[in-house]
């Protein structure tokens, strides 16, 4: 099963692009982090989302999404088949 992550780096994502479209090649969900203002976001169409800790605290935010650190954005990067920035 092929892994697609997405990398949410701005809070008009949502706005500007057509969100989530899963490739007919991938056969699993695909998975979400926002970072930077993408922190901002609520309510991804997604199940599997989480949000970068540093930026959340950066930002004086809370969020419902699990918290991750630097070290998991990167074990989730090298492990997925194809990452793309929005």
């Amino acid at each position: 099963m092929r892994r697609l992550l997405y990398l949410i780096t701005s809070e008009r994502t949502l706005e500007q692009d057509p969100l989530f479209v899963v490739r007919p090649e991938l056969a699993g969900p695909p998975e979400v982090v926002l970072l930077q203002e993408g922190v901002r976001l609520a309510n991804i169409p997604v199940e599997l989302v989480s949000v970068l800790g540093e930026d959340l605290q950066e930002r004086g935010l809370q969020s419902s999404y699990p918290v991750i650190g630097y070290r998991e954005l990167l074990d989730k990067i090298f492990t997925a088949d194809q990452v793309v920035r929005l």
